[in-house]
């Protein structure tokens, strides 16, 4: 538990989950947000979800979800959701994946 910003591990989740892109290759995607902020698609104008979405696939290198003192603040005092998107080129699935957006494959 970190005092300062009254973090406890247990009201935090990550799911990972993985979306289809526009030609159907199935892209992975890691979520973290508190277990009490519940996206959903019929959340009223009044009350947005802010979300933090970020994506890099280049160079074979994995972006791994972090967890910064920021990023705590970000979800305990604004109900933000953070989101990862594994995008081809990254390492995050091996050299398949990163080679699956060189030249002529992009």
């Amino acid at each position: 538990m970190i005092e300062k910003t009254g973090y406890h591990e247990e009201d935090y989740i990550s799911d990972y989950i993985t979306y289809k892109s526009s030609d159907g290759t199935e892209v992975p995607m890691t979520i973290i947000r508190k277990k009490s902020t519940l996206p959903s698609l019929d959340q009223p104008p009044s009350s947005p979800i802010l979300t933090h979405l970020t994506a890099y696939g280049g160079f074979g290198s994995a972006q791994k979800p972090t967890f910064t003192r920021d990023d705590i603040m970000f979800y305990k005092n604004l109900e933000g959701i953070k989101v990862i998107a594994h995008i081809r080129g990254g390492g995050e699935l091996g050299k398949e994946w990163h080679e699956a957006a060189k030249r002529e494959h992009r």
